[in-house]
């Protein structure tokens, strides 16, 4: 299992830091004041119970799992991003996820406006937050929510209720994830970039998954990459060489069915899933090559193989 830092509060919200003051947001805060305007030691009136059960859900932490069998792996939700963070039998998970908040308090103290009048976090903070690592530690894993269901707004408009789920190849679609959108690859069309706004609110990718840039589609496959397979496609004519386009297009079919990780049971390509487990799959990871960053051949492959 491959694990990822937690995203920052930062991160999570974007330049519109102002959200933070939303007074709806009073919910998360696990924090009082005492008639002083001190800090309220977290042992009393629940502030462990509303840090696990409304904080951390808040900035994206759950338990989850696929499936109803084994343990949970302890995941941060970005939108529809996910990142492993651990799983629930290891204490070290627990002690990450504290940490994580202690690097946020700076953060927090700036924008809710620590020592000032009205300040949302009241004096002592910090020294309440390092006197209870041993209590919030010791109940994170245990008390954290699972995240099964999610709402999600139906094709008619309508609120429903789903199983949250990563998106999957199909024997008739494939995926790619890219920072500004994911490529969605069909028998019957070319390739289009959905924005990830466009994804469903119960599906997920998982972030190891996202290849870390931009991708431009390009009518007709271009690039370093495509320039070699042609080379390998060469054939000897006299004192000439020519490309041998019936080999041409069984080198794009071949490297499309490796790369499309749709699996029928009794016809598995070699090498696991890639959407459906947060790993790589066999030859996915030829996406992170930099060839790639020059050319949309990748996806072309990819739908060669869909189209099947």
């Amino acid at each position: 299992m491959t694990t990822s830092p937690p995203w920052s509060i930062k991160e999570l919200i974007g330049p519109n830091t102002n959200q933070i003051l939303d007074p709806s947001l009073t919910r998360v805060w696990f924090w009082s004041k005492d008639q002083n305007g001190r800090c309220v030691p977290f042992s009393k009136k629940g502030a462990v119970h509303q840090f696990v059960k409304n904080f951390l859900p808040h900035w994206g932490f759950n338990k989850y799992r696929v499936g109803s069998e084994g343990g949970y792996l302890i995941i941060q939700r970005n939108r529809q991003r996910v990142r492993i963070i651990g799983n629930d039998g290891d204490k070290g998970t627990a002690i990450e996820i504290f940490e994580w908040f202690q690097d946020q308090v700076p953060f927090l103290k700036s924008v809710l406006g620590y020592g000032k009048k009205n300040s949302l976090i009241p004096q002592g903070f910090d020294e309440e937050v390092f006197a209870a690592v041993d209590l919030f530690t010791s109940r994170t894993l245990q008390y954290l929510p699972k995240l099964s269901v999610v709402g999600y707004e139906g094709s008619d408009g309508k609120t429903r209720k789903g199983e949250f789920l990563p998106l999957q190849d199909t024997p008739k679609e494939a995926f790619l994830a890219f920072e500004n959108g994911i490529i969605r690859l069909t028998a019957n069309k070319a390739p289009d970039l959905l924005p990830w706004r466009l994804i469903p609110e119960n599906r997920f990718i998982w972030d190891l998954e996202v290849r870390p840039y931009n991708l431009k589609l390009q009518d007709h496959p271009s690039g370093l990459f495509w320039e070699f397979l042609k080379h390998l496609s060469l054939e000897e004519e006299g004192a000439n060489w020519k490309p041998n386009l019936s080999q041409q297009d069984c080198l794009v079919s071949a490297l499309g069915y490796l790369c499309h990780n749709y699996q029928l049971p009794d016809q598995r390509p070699c090498g696991p899933s890639s959407m459906t487990a947060p790993m790589p799959g066999n030859l996915v990871a030829m996406a992170s090559h930099d060839s790639v960053k020059h050319s949309s051949m990748f996806v072309l492959f990819m739908r060669s193989q869909v189209s099947t």
